[in-house]
């Protein structure tokens, strides 16, 4: 598979989390003013990692740890890369769930299209957050969409990185289709955008419905 290109400037943010000896996590695209320098990404993954503990961290089952936060500029293949190592535990001690449970975080853009909408499965809550078998309760889900506002507020304050806000990257639309072969078989690729496209996030929701991140199971 061919690598990824470049977004020129957007910062990409990933959170590493484990639960047991498997490794979880999420990452988050945001705008820079222009390709930041060295001191601005470790500026920026610094933030990012103290507002992951400050907000997230005390909603998070106990059964999980926070153990990396990796900020990386896209603006070219060798741009700067910072990575903060953390060993902070869960504040929900109110009883674990399933790997594949998750708050499904999703984001609001202006532009309209078919297909899925920019969203991530965050490790947050615990057994006492769950209203019933398929939703968690009101007062948790009112909570992460705090923790949401106060933890990009935090990275868009960020000292020196000049973050303006957070965005979407978007890498494909629609496929290619392969010409059959003597088989016949006719396998899908993905359309690799280039450039690829970047929307502004305009707001975002953490629905009622318990996610599923059912690779974490896998894994």
């Amino acid at each position: 598979m061919p690598a990824l290109p470049s977004v020129p400037g957007v910062v990409r943010i990933t959170h590493e989390v484990k639960l047991d000896t498997q490794n979880y996590g999420f990452r988050t695209f945001w705008f820079t003013a222009g390709a930041p320098s060295a001191a601005d990404v470790t500026t920026l993954a610094n933030a990012a990692a103290a507002a992951f503990t400050a907000q997230f961290v005390p909603l998070m089952s106990s059964s999980y740890v926070l153990t990396k936060t990796i900020a990386q500029d896209l603006s070219t293949a060798t741009g700067f890369v910072a990575e903060v190592d953390t060993n902070n535990v869960g504040g929900d001690a109110g009883g674990g769930l399933p790997a594949s449970a998750a708050v499904n975080m999703g984001f609001k853009i202006a532009r309209h299209y078919r297909g899925g909408k920019p969203k991530v499965f965050l490790p947050l809550g615990s057994a006492a957050k769950i209203a019933d078998r398929r939703s968690w309760t009101p007062s948790f889900v009112t909570a992460c969409n705090t923790a949401w506002t106060n933890y990009a507020t935090a990275i868009q304050s960020a000292a020196t990185a000049s973050i303006y806000a957070q965005c979407n990257v978007s890498y494909y639309a629609g496929y290619n289709v392969p010409t059959t072969g003597p088989s016949g078989r006719v396998k899908q690729t993905l359309k690799l955008r280039i450039p690829p496209l970047v929307d502004l996030i305009t707001g975002h929701n953490a629905q009622l419905k318990i996610g599923t991140q059912r690779r974490r199971l896998t894994a």
